[in-house]
């Protein structure tokens, strides 16, 4: 077969085309640090890096439900943990009272006393993450308490849980419910209960302090709250051990997330990164491969006749 000079430029000008486009990818990769700059050049590496990508993106997501759930359930614990302390002061309170040695004055103080605490147990329904009530179940615009009484824009908060997605098909419940439902109980025992015609169903702290004058039976009505008191103090310690079990869950879920996040990207630096020393060598052989055929071209393709005419 004849060779011509024509056939000889166009194999050689092919190869040094095919040299520099190898250099130019790895240089890429030098530039980059990354294996692949399009999908078209290894789509298995693109798929696994986009997964693996994704991947780490929603374990992301997850932990900031974390984070956030985790927050909320500390301001849930706080505003517990308070109301527990202020029914016990109000039990010791009543205990006072009942003990049968204070007059009227002296019970008519301990019902100031009684009125402050009552009044920051409502406070205390009312706080807030983020802007948003905790105990009012899905109505999170509007307050458990308003105007002293539970508001009635909230009915039956028991059910209505607010969950937070913190893994794949895995959620946890970040509000208490039936918080509504204990301080119906808790505004009867301090105001009692009247019915539609405004007669007294059931007497209430305060109102027993202003309509009996007689420290003896005033004293009974005291130690008659007792039981009462310690009621609540047992719903609230019950809804505050099933908050800490739910803490303690979030406790083991962020720390889950944390190491597999760091697995996740892991497997996607070793998926996506090149090894720098593999691809500077593979660089160095590649040059060295391109400048031996530029000077072998050099010396093939030589000018002919042609050339000058």
């Amino acid at each position: 077969m004849r060779v011509t000079n024509g056939m000889i430029r166009n194999t050689t000008l092919n190869g040094l085309y095919n040299n520099m486009n190898a250099l130019s990818k790895t240089y890429a990769q030098m530039s980059t640090g990354k294996k692949i700059q399009t999908v078209s050049d290894d789509p298995i590496i693109a798929g696994r890096a986009l997964k693996l990508t994704t991947t780490v993106l929603e374990t992301t997501q997850y932990e900031s439900n974390v984070k956030e759930a985790m927050s909320w359930m500390e301001n849930t614990e706080s505003a517990l943990d308070n109301m527990t302390k202020m029914l016990r002061e109000i039990r010791t309170k009543c205990e006072q009272a009942a003990n049968g040695t204070y007059e009227k004055d002296s019970l008519d103080a301990i019902k100031t006393d009684i009125e402050q605490l009552w009044t920051q147990l409502q406070d205390e329904a009312n706080v807030t993450y983020g802007g948003r009530y905790v105990f009012s179940g899905y109505k999170t615009d509007t307050p458990l308490i308003k105007d002293g009484a539970v508001n009635p824009d909230i009915v039956g908060t028991d059910g209505q849980s607010i969950q937070y997605e913190i893994g794949v098909n895995s959620t946890i419940t970040v509000n208490t419910e039936g918080m509504d439902d204990i301080f119906n109980k808790l505004y009867v025992m301090f105001n009692g209960e009247k019915d539609a015609a405004g007669n007294v169903v059931t007497s209430g702290i305060f109102t027993d302090c202003e309509t009996i004058t007689d420290s003896t039976e005033l004293n009974k009505r005291f130690s008659n709250r007792l039981d009462e008191i310690d009621g609540y103090l047992a719903e609230i310690s019950e809804k505050t051990s099933d908050l800490g079990s739910r803490m303690s869950r979030i406790d083991y879920v962020q720390e889950r997330l944390g190491e597999q996040k760091i697995a996740y990207k892991a497997l996607l630096t070793e998926t996506e990164d090149i090894d720098v020393e593999e691809v500077y060598t593979k660089f160095n052989v590649q040059y060295a491969t391109y400048q031996s055929a530029l000077q072998a071209t050099s010396k093939i393709i030589t000018n002919t006749l042609a050339d000058y005419l």
